[in-house]
């Protein structure tokens, strides 16, 4: 109800005074449809706020700074000129800002159509704030010449007339067709107090809110901390909680900036919660996923079972066989067991294909359990915040949460920390004990730049050994990690290299400064001059940083 008709009609009565002589400085847009025009009155500057978004907004307010960059001149044309009268149009939502030049400043605040242009006296648009190509040179037509409000109020029978006579359902609508300058959160008002909806009640209710009209007092409707409804009558329709206000430029300043706090609050919280939602739901379907795969693995134990019987039946086989069929010395019913056999290998071979399979299953299935786990974890966590999240009604109450749930949101990666913006995805990061952070190359390129560039020479460096695998960084900061935190980043290496499946690998552990690039040495490829290895388990920590 900001650019209602009678709200600025007792917007333009309250600061008709302060306009009125006043000078028109400069006029500029820094930001997006928002229109700022620097007055001033004697020794004092103000500004006009103007706003052509949706339903737009105006009020007066003090001056606003110009920024050095990125603002746009507005109406150079009248800078100097002096501000003679402001009217609103009589039937609509119009504001005419009458100026000495004899040129005039055209506000219009139809929904949907917020504009404000500089015309002539006889309303040809010289410049436009909006579309200024599709606007100068036309002239602007009134959509009403006249307003049929008063004539309502006072006659019954009018009001009844145009009430029959229109075909619309929705009462609501009916009531904004039939009265002009009734808009729809007035009208379920009327409607509201009039109770069961009797047009000759409508018409009562009508003449109480046109009461209320002659003496508005401006109100703000809250829900929760929301600011949800300006209004200058009462809304007995609404249990909502309401402050009243003096001075109508003073509440609409306030509704502004209140909606524009709120919105930013609503923007973020709702930002976050969508990532801690995806999130959510992508590791529900990678549970999903892995259980599937945890469920097709379960056969390590019935390769082992294959390669002992063919171990124990050697002198029955012999090489070229597809398949064998023999007896399962495992089952107490002594019950026979086909075997499928590579032909090109020897019965031995066979049996030990069928262990290494084995081996490879259950180390897949250790690895699948171990993610499982993790990701279980991370799923309470996010479910966690996400319903910490939802209790926020207000800014302070986002900022209490981003503070105490800070290394959750860093670690899910929405809370961006300086490390973060610096790297970007080029590396996967990891918290080990003690709350050092791993850094893994992705790819040889990667790799480099990591072992290269963003590792300081004390930082702690690992690579399985042996085999191809990724550069792994301990972040050290200068200090001294503990065993517990050297072995899950040296876990860390072993897990991405070819040897993960190894139920232990060993890993070459050193400090940065002694890993060098030979020159014209391939991506990924370095040498180191001092190690250490250590014997660990290829595995993950339960904390990777998103």
């Amino acid at each position: 109800m900001l650019t209602n008709y009678h709200t600025l009609k007792a917007l333009v009565q309250k600061i008709k005074p302060n306009l009125e002589g006043s000078v028109i400085v400069e006029a500029f847009t820094q930001e997006k449809d928002t229109l700022h025009i620097t007055l001033g009155k004697g020794d004092n500057l103000f500004t006009i706020e103007l706003n052509a978004t949706g339903q737009g907004y105006m009020f007066l307010r003090q001056k606003v700074e110009r920024a050095r960059k990125n603002s746009l001149d507005i109406f150079p044309e009248i800078w100097g000129d002096e501000i003679v009268d402001a009217q609103i149009h009589k039937a609509d939502r119009v504001i005419e800002i009458f100026l000495s030049s004899g040129k005039k400043l055209f506000l219009q605040f139809f929904t949907g159509k917020v504009n404000f242009f500089l015309t002539t006296d006889k309303n040809e648009v010289i410049s436009s704030f909006k579309n200024p190509r599709e606007n100068i040179g036309k002239r602007i037509e009134y959509e009403n010449s006249e307003s049929n409000y008063k004539a309502m109020v006072n006659n019954f029978e009018l009001l009844k007339k145009a009430w029959e006579s229109l075909n619309i359902e929705d009462p609501v609508r009916r009531l904004v067709k039939a009265v002009n300058t009734i808009d729809m959160l007035m009208a379920r008002e009327i409607l509201h107090r009039s109770g069961d909806g009797d047009i000759e009640k409508i018409w009562v209710c009508l003449g109480e809110i046109d009461k209320e009209l002659e003496d508005p007092l401006p109100r703000i409707y809250y829900d929760g901390s929301f600011p949800k409804y300006f209004s200058i009558i009462e809304l007995t329709h609404l249990n909502l909680k309401k402050v009243e206000f003096e001075d109508i430029n003073e509440a609409i300043r306030k509704f502004v900036i209140e909606t524009k706090i709120n919105k930013s609050f609503y923007d973020e919280k709702k930002s976050i919660l969508d990532k801690l939602k995806h999130l959510l739901n992508k590791a529900e379907r990678t549970v999903e996923k892995i259980k599937e795969e945890i469920a097709t693995n379960q056969r390590a134990e019935m390769y082992e079972i294959y390669g002992s019987i063919l171990m124990a039946n050697l002198n029955a086989l012999h090489k070229g066989m597809e398949e064998v069929e023999l007896l399962n010395i495992f089952s107490e019913g002594g019950e026979k067991i086909k075997i499928k056999l590579d032909p090109s290998l020897s019965p031995v071979e066979n049996a030990e294909r069928y262990f290494e399979k084995a081996k490879r299953t259950k180390a897949s299935l250790k690895i699948a359990r171990e993610r499982l786990e993790r990701l279980e974890v991370n799923i309470e966590k996010l479910k966690e915040l996400i319903n910490k999240l939802d209790e926020t009604d207000s800014f302070e109450d986002l900022k209490k949460f981003k503070m105490d749930n800070l290394a959750d949101l860093k670690m899910f990666g929405i809370i961006k920390d300086k490390v973060a913006e610096k790297i970007g995805d080029k590396f996967r990061r990891f918290i080990v004990d003690g709350g050092f952070e791993v850094w893994v190359g992705k790819d040889a390129k990667s790799n480099d730049l990591l072992t290269l560039k963003f590792a300081d020479k004390e930082d702690m460096w690992f690579h399985a050994r042996g085999v191809r695998g990724a550069h792994v960084v301990l972040k050290t900061g200068r200090r001294q990690p503990s065993k517990k935190a050297i072995e899950q980043a040296g876990s860390i290496a072993a897990y991405f290299s070819d040897a993960r499946t190894s139920s232990l690998v060993p890993v070459v552990v050193t400090k940065r400064k002694y890993v060098r690039k030979p020159k014209g040495a391939p991506e990924g490829s370095v040498i180191v001059e001092r190690e250490e290895v250590i014997m660990v388990e290829p595995k993950l920590p339960f904390e990777e940083i998103e």
